[in-house]
């Protein structure tokens, strides 16, 4: 682990208490602690990459947009996290190959396969894009799905401090794609069920 990273994760650890009423994180012994891992997460939130680096003991490496790295405070935050960047609605080859090489040597990637900040439509499974799947596929790591709940309405109210959210953070038992009983041809079907997985672990989420 960086310092720099180290760093971050003890300041997002300081601020947790201010930021959140309630904490429930499940699934820790799930965690790889080493060897190459896909966290796959759903993502409703600016804050939802601060949650993993504040519960995950090592080093996660986060893809983002490109022109995230732009936004004042926010960038600097990135450029401190090494997050790489990926261009939004093209198909990145440079993100991804950057992503399998920090795979390769035996480090964790974030991806967040919505490709934006969506609540889940009750019911219903997040739409995904392709370029986590890929990643999957060429890396053979296994994914390990996160499900982040309470984040919604983070920072939205006039006076935070009033209205603290309680989150709730599950880890799910880690998989490879062959699991999923999907076709390796089958691209669609392989990411609804990738998806599923993460969304089953959401609370009160009807599969």
């Amino acid at each position: 682990m960086t310092l720099p990273y180290r760093l971050c994760q003890l300041a997002f650890r300081a601020l947790a208490p201010l930021i959140y009423r309630e904490r429930r994180i499940r699934g820790l012994e799930n965690l790889p602690l080493t060897g190459p891992a896909i966290f796959v997460s759903n993502h409703i939130s600016y804050w939802d990459p601060a949650t993993l680096v504040t519960f995950v003991p090592r080093q996660v490496y986060f893809m983002s947009r490109n022109n995230m790295f732009g936004v004042p405070v926010l960038g600097t935050v990135f450029r401190a996290l090494d997050v790489f960047g990926v261009e939004r609605g093209t198909a990145d080859i440079g993100a991804i190959r950057q992503a399998l090489a920090i795979l390769e040597r035996g480090d964790p990637v974030a991806l967040y396969p919505q490709g934006s900040r969506t609540p889940l439509p009750s019911g219903q499974v997040h739409q995904a894009k392709g370029g986590a799947l890929l990643i999957a596929q060429r890396s053979r790591a296994p994914i390990v799905p996160v499900a982040i709940s309470g984040l919604e309405t983070l920072f939205l109210a006039r006076f935070p401090w009033l209205g603290r959210p309680a989150i709730d953070v599950t880890f799910g038992r880690p998989f490879f794609l062959d699991e999923l009983g999907e076709s390796a041809d089958d691209r669609n079907a392989l990411l609804r069920s990738m998806m599923r997985r993460v969304t089953d672990l959401l609370p009160n989420h009807e599969s």
